[in-house]
């Protein structure tokens, strides 16, 4: 009967996505979805030695920006004493973004959950304003802000979908199924203060990768009874890199989506 249970649960979240997915792109082609322009999006970019991918992803950045004309963005950046650029400010600097920077130096051994802690608590950032925890690696598509803005709605709901894979062959994987861990989440920071945060869960200040986005996830749901709305979003791409062994939560074997 449990496995019967988790065959049909399986089927009906795929089921979902997918059939979200395609209303989402209707939608998106025949009337105009709610977007406030004068919304600022707030990039969260939690950050340890990957120059290469940090350099991708700020020329991503900028042509989207200067594409659209949309300089309603902050960028925050905590970085954990990166030893592969000399500087990290100065190297973002080079880019001339069009829209404010913040610099979050941090010490220690890198923890995700307290990077985005520290950076959706920045003072910069406004109550009501929309936070994305985005992993360095990302690739993004031109429209993603005009997306992120209409898919949050304070208090009701976040987006978190799910997207495609690079391949160590740098060829394009598309998942056929649902997976809760993304490294892309879009919610308000009064709603993530709601939850407020990794504070006195196992994940505050935890050192090693893993199970942070399921966290913030499954907590929005449950705890705030936010709905998560979930498409496939093909153009959003995570790029292959090399993991490090002994980097993952509870020694748990590395996978793809992390």
């Amino acid at each position: 009967m449990k496995l019967i249970k988790k065959i049909f649960s399986f089927v009906a979240r795929n089921v979902r996505v997918f059939l979200l997915s395609g209303y989402d792109q209707v939608l998106h082609h025949t009337i105009l979805r709610r977007y406030n322009k004068t919304g600022t999006v707030n990039i969260c970019i939690p950050l340890y030695n990957r120059a290469a991918m940090l350099e991708l992803i700020l020329n991503n950045l900028k042509d989207i920006s200067e594409k659209n004309g949309d300089f309603n963005l902050r960028l925050l950046i905590a970085d954990y004493s990166s030893t592969d650029l000399p500087n990290i400010k100065s190297f973002v600097e080079l880019f001339e973004l069009r829209f404010s920077t913040v610099f979050i130096n941090l010490s220690g051994t890198f923890s995700k959950s307290n990077a985005i802690e520290q950076m959706i608590r920045h003072p910069s950032v406004g109550m009501n304003e929309i936070v994305f925890v985005c992993d360095v690696d990302l690739k993004l598509p031109n429209r993603i802000f005009h997306k992120i803005r209409s898919a949050v709605i304070q208090a009701r709901q976040f987006y978190a979908p799910v997207y495609s894979f690079e391949t160590p062959s740098k060829t394009i994987s598309f998942p056929w199924y649902d997976n809760r861990a993304t490294g892309f989440l879009c919610v308000h920071k009064s709603d993530y203060l709601k939850m407020n945060g990794f504070v006195g869960s196992i994940y505050e200040g935890k050192t090693t990768w893993g199970h942070e986005d399921e966290y913030l996830f499954a907590t929005l749901q449950a705890r705030l009874r936010m709905k998560a709305y979930r498409v496939f979003e093909p153009g959003v791409v995570s790029r292959w890199h090399q993991r490090e062994a002994g980097a993952w939560y509870e020694g748990r074997k590395a996978s793809r989506w992390d």
